[in-house]
Formats: C-alpha cells, structure tokens, sequence
C-alpha cells in the first residue's frame, strides 16, 4: 500500500482509492432513499475534512508574516493590525462553518449523518497516519 512509483507517489494506494469511490458513485447514482443519505454523509464528511486544514494554514498566516527573513518580492498585505483582523474574521467564519456543518444534522435530529460527519474524517485520517507510520517504520528498516 505504501510503495512509491518513480515519481514518489504510492501509486497502487491512489488506483484502489480511485476505485473504491468510483464504485460509492456507482452505488449512490443508482441506489435508493439509502444512498441518497449516503451521499449526503459523503458530501458533508468532505466538507470538513477538506476545510479544516485551512485553519492551521490560516492560523499560521501571521507568524509567517513577522519573519524578517525571508525575501518577498511582492506583499499584498503590508499593515500587521489589518492582517491580523482579516485573519481572525476569516477564522471565525471558516470555524463556524465548520461547527455548523457538524452541528446541523444533529440539530435535524439526523445522528447517524452527524456522527459520520463529525467522526468519518477522524476515522480516515486515523487511518491515514497508521499507513504513514507503516510507511516510515519501514523506510528505517531499509
């Protein structure tokens, strides 16, 4: 699962990725009232899993901007109180989306799409980082 091609990339982790969710499309396209909460659950994992790593790179904006040594050949942001406001407004919103994303279900009283809103990314990054230590635990043994 972790072996990498010539380019670097775990090629045989990325063809059965691929098909395992072609065949949840598959499946979805033409299930029932089942898949259709399915695709929800789906839709609304990706949600989040997707807009949390924002947060960290978000999160990190001003530290990056207080280092006076790197070489920036263009600065869009030049004042450090108006960055640190539109990163805080940013935060906020992507935050909340975030928390409402997760709330919404349980609050349509709809807990199975909740808990695999909330808990799916959890589980598949869990996953994610067992692979990634497998990965190194066998780089060191080479």
């Amino acid at each position: 699962m972790t072996k990498l091609n010539k380019a670097g990339m775990p090629e045989f982790s990325m063809w059965l990725q691929a098909i395992i969710v072609c065949v949840f499309i598959f499946f979805v396209s033409f299930g029932g009232s089942g898949a259709k909460q399915f695709y929800t659950i789906l839709t609304d994992m990706g949600n989040i899993s997707t807009s949390f790593p924002y947060i960290f790179l978000i999160g990190a904006f001003p530290f990056f901007k207080r280092r006076t040594d790197l070489e920036r050949p263009f600065v869009f942001f030049k004042n450090r109180i108006i960055t640190n406001i539109i990163v805080v407004v940013v935060l906020i919103v992507l935050i909340g989306g975030i928390g409402f994303s997760a709330v919404q279900p349980f609050l349509d009283h709809d807990y199975q799409t909740g808990f695999w809103t909330i808990g799916g990314p959890i589980i598949f990054g869990l996953i994610a980082w067992l692979f990634l230590i497998q990965a190194h635990h066998r780089q060191r043994k080479i």
